[in-house]
């Protein structure tokens, strides 16, 4: 499958319809991702975040696509993220985190349907 790397740029774009004050909280947590992450990392966020912007997610949770990758990375980074971004992306970034580790762990070895069940768990 093929994938298109999205630019910042690309996301302000999208993102922009959203108002000021959203967009002020994507590039916060674009500032946040570029101070705790390598390019690779950059670039799978970046892409994450655009298409949930395409598809009409909200703010919190495209900022938080920004920065999912570095608690799964850093754990220790929580209270920094909740100090910057606060508790809601926070918290959200921390499920996307745990569901990550669900499926790097488990990939392969439990049945689709059982690792579903387990997955819908955790985000409840």
């Amino acid at each position: 499958m093929h994938y298109t790397n999205h630019s910042f740029k690309e996301l302000e774009r999208v993102t922009r319809s959203m108002g000021e004050s959203n967009l002020k909280l994507v590039e916060k947590a674009h500032a946040f991702m570029l101070s705790k992450t390598d390019n690779g990392t950059q670039e799978h966020q970046l892409n994450t975040a655009f298409i949930l912007a395409k598809i009409g997610m909200d703010a919190s949770t495209i900022s938080a696509a920004l920065v999912h990758e570095v608690l799964f990375i850093e754990p220790n980074e929580k209270n920094n993220m909740k100090k910057e971004l606060g508790e809601e992306i926070t918290a959200i970034a921390e499920e996307i985190a745990r569901l990550k580790t669900v499926k790097n762990t488990n990939y392969g070895k439990m049945p689709s349907a059982r690792l579903s069940k387990v997955i819908m768990g955790i985000t409840a």
